[in-house]
C-alpha cells in the first residue's frame, strides 16, 4: 500500500488497524481465558503461567510487527 492509497483512502487504512487492534486483544483475552486450564493441567507456578502469557503476547507481538512492514 502506497502513501497515495493510504492518503486518497484513510478510512481504510483506520478500520484495517482497529480490525487487526481488535484481533489482538480477542487473541490475548482466549490466552487468559485458558490459563486456568493450563494451570489445572500442567500444575505450573504463578510465575510461570505469568511467563507463559507474557512469552506469547510478546511472540505475537513480534509477529504483528514483522508482518506489517
Amino acid at each position: 500500500m502506497t502513501m497515495a492509497t493510504v492518503a486518497a483512502h484513510p478510512k481504510s487504512a483506520v478500520s484495517v488497524l482497529c480490525a487487526g487492534l481488535f484481533l489482538i486483544g480477542v487473541d490475548v483475552t482466549v490466552l487468559n481465558v485458558a490459563l486456568p486450564s493450563l494451570q489445572a493441567e500442567l500444575e505450573p507456578g504463578m510465575s510461570t503461567l505469568q511467563w507463559v502469557a507474557d512469552g506469547y503476547t510478546l511472540a505475537l507481538a513480534c509477529g504483528v510487527l514483522a508482518g506489517g512492514s
